[in-house]
């Protein structure tokens, strides 16, 4: 089997025959921005490295559309290993 270069370029998953359950059709916000609002401080300066454990700790938030809702998943890895340090999801 020959591949072209557009195939390549296509990720793994398009390219054994899956596709998406749910099409992403726009960037929707789930916030409405406060333009009054003091915007939170960059406490690491946009620097995603830790020079040891346990030093930087993230956080981020994902929804995951489901033929149920949106639940979401949080998670919070440290900055050095990449480790989960914790994560959360609702009951419901």
């Amino acid at each position: 089997m020959t591949t072209t270069s557009a195939q390549a370029r296509r990720p793994p998953d398009a390219r054994a025959g899956l596709t998406d359950v749910y099409r992403r059709t726009g960037r929707a916000s789930l916030t409405r921005q406060d333009r009054q609002a003091t915007a939170a401080p960059d406490l690491i300066g946009r620097d995603f490295t830790a020079n040891a454990p346990n030093l930087r700790w993230t956080a981020d938030i994902t929804y995951v559309p489901t033929g149920e809702g949106r639940p979401y998943l949080t998670v919070v890895p440290d900055l050095f290993s990449r480790r989960i340090v914790s994560w959360g999801s609702p009951a419901t």
